[in-house]
């Protein structure tokens, strides 16, 4: 599990210049050393030149363990990678990271606050019958009709 820290790197270098690939395409292994430790940090990025990790440059940054085995051979690394507070980067946490899923998911919670919206207004205007000992089970059910249709409709659009 991820840890989040902040330190200073006192040496940032490219571990190997080809790279090598990945199905993102070409990635480099950066090495970042903090002062106090001699563990090899590790921070993969798509770029030979990165920008993220400077030395004498405070960075706030995700630090995770890994262990493993390949061809029966144990290794263990330590990740490192940037904390994004600024949505225009992306990537880290607390960045906005644009992808068909988060939009997807945007456009079904403006759905069903729109929804829960209509229906109320629906309701308190009159406009539609509710269960007098049940007024939410009413709203909800109203509610739900109302998403699954313009869900349907939704689909239709290209």
């Amino acid at each position: 599990m991820a840890e989040i820290k902040k330190a200073t790197p006192s040496k940032v270098y490219l571990k190997d210049e080809k790279g090598w690939e990945s199905k993102f395409g070409t990635m480099y292994d950066h090495v970042v050393k903090f002062p106090g430790s001699d563990k090899e940090f590790i921070y993969t990025s798509k770029s030979k030149d990165q920008n993220k990790f400077k030395e004498g440059v405070e960075v706030e940054f995700e630090y995770e363990h890994k262990k493993g085995e390949t061809n029966g051979k144990q290794w263990e690394m330590h990740k490192v990678k940037p904390v994004s507070n600024n949505p225009q980067q992306g990537g880290g946490r607390g960045g906005y990271v644009f992808n068909l899923d988060n939009e997807k998911k945007k456009q079904k919670l403006n759905v069903i606050s729109y929804a829960s919206s209509y229906v109320k207004d629906l309701i308190s205007l009159d406009k539609l019958p509710v269960d007098k000992d049940k007024p939410l089970e009413s709203m909800k059910g109203y509610t739900t009709e109302l998403i699954s249709f313009m869900n349907s409709e939704i689909d239709k659009v290209n």
